[in-house]
């Protein structure tokens, strides 16, 4: 395993990389295939998984996802994440994912597809305030 934060090098024995460092995630995203999103196994809380299911990962996260309620269940039941029980689960799954590459295929659209779901109702409550917004922008007469 190598700690990205710590600059440990990769080499021909690294198995694991732990992306942990802030800005570089989305590319790292783009080179994975399965993603864990961490936090999530033992600290309440979690890291959205948002970002890299709308950029086509396989998402993978544990049962402490305090922080989105909402997100981390529609996102399981949609298919787009699959909540793991601890690390035996997790290692299980990957092994799965990495062993069938039509599954991992699978998982990674319902994830795009989910997340490009939801960014559509970001434009949908865009367009319902846009006219009370417009109200507001425009000048008041003065009397």
């Amino acid at each position: 395993m190598a700690l990205r934060s710590a600059g440990e090098p990769l080499d021909a024995a690294t198995q694991v990389y732990v992306a942990d460092t802030m800005g570089e995630l989305g590319l790292f995203y783009r080179l994975a295939g399965p993603v864990f999103v961490g936090k999530s196994l033992c600290v309440p809380g979690g890291q959205n998984p948002f970002e890299p299911a709308l950029l086509g990962c396989a998402v993978l996260f544990g049962p402490a996802m305090d922080n989105f309620p909402d997100m981390a269940p529609s996102m399981v039941e949609a298919g787009a994440a699959l909540q793991v029980a601890n690390e035996s689960h997790l290692s299980r799954e990957i092994g799965i994912l990495l062993a069938d590459p039509a599954l991992l295929a699978t998982r990674r659209q319902a994830a795009r597809a989910w997340a490009e779901a939801e960014a559509g109702i970001l434009d949908q409550v865009e367009g319902a305030l846009a006219p009370f917004l417009a109200i507001l922008e425009k000048p008041h007469a003065r009397s």
